[in-house]
């Protein structure tokens, strides 16, 4: 028998020097993904207090918190208004007003019980866009790919966050949050008596 490489040699042997490429096209190898990191992104990351719920406002995890965790006396949201309309969202839950054995009526979130924390995370993580990794130093897509053929090292899912205009916004108002301290530190307000 021959092998494949033995089959490759001879036909590349029969051929003229420029058709020896076509022969045996060279696939990439999925290698990785780089993630989003260094330049803004790396600023993003050093600003930002995001972490798992990349893209999500905190107005919509206290609408969904209100909706897992009813038996909490939340205070109401306010302002509704044309940009904020009032969501409700169907999780296939039952809600219950009757407290659960492991939950409290304490409403500030460091003092919700493993348990209820555990809930409203699995929820948000379907609605996040983007997780922020500080350890690692990247940002990357909550459905990355974990690996890519991509010449640019980064998977399909990762590119379509760096798209984002969500993240693009997060980014800039990092930034420009940083600049303003940045600007009161350097030029302070004189007192003029």
């Amino acid at each position: 028998t021959i092998s494949l490489s033995d089959h490759f040699d001879m036909l590349n042997s029969s051929k003229p020097a420029c058709m020896k490429q076509l022969v045996e096209p060279k696939v990439p190898t999925a290698i990785l993904c780089g993630h989003l990191q260094g330049g803004k992104y790396q600023t993003y990351i050093d600003l930002t207090t995001t972490r798992d719920f990349g893209g999500v406002s905190l107005r919509f995890v206290a609408r969904i918190a209100r909706q897992i965790l009813p038996y909490k006396l939340f205070a109401a949201l306010k302002d509704f208004g044309p940009r904020n309309p009032p969501i409700h969202v169907d999780l296939g839950i039952v809600a219950s007003l009757e407290l659960p054995s492991d939950g409290n009526l304490c409403t500030a979130i460091p003092e919700w019980t493993p348990a209820e924390r555990h809930r409203v995370e699995v929820v948000m993580r379907e609605w996040s866009r983007w997780e922020v990794d500080y350890i690692h130093g990247f940002v990357k897509s909550t459905k990355c790919l974990v690996k890519t053929k991509n010449s640019n090292g980064i998977c399909n899912s990762c590119c379509e966050v760096s798209h984002d205009e969500s993240l693009k916004h997060a980014i800039r108002k990092e930034i420009d949050k940083s600049f303003r301290k940045y600007v009161k530190q350097v030029y302070p307000k004189k007192n003029v008596d």
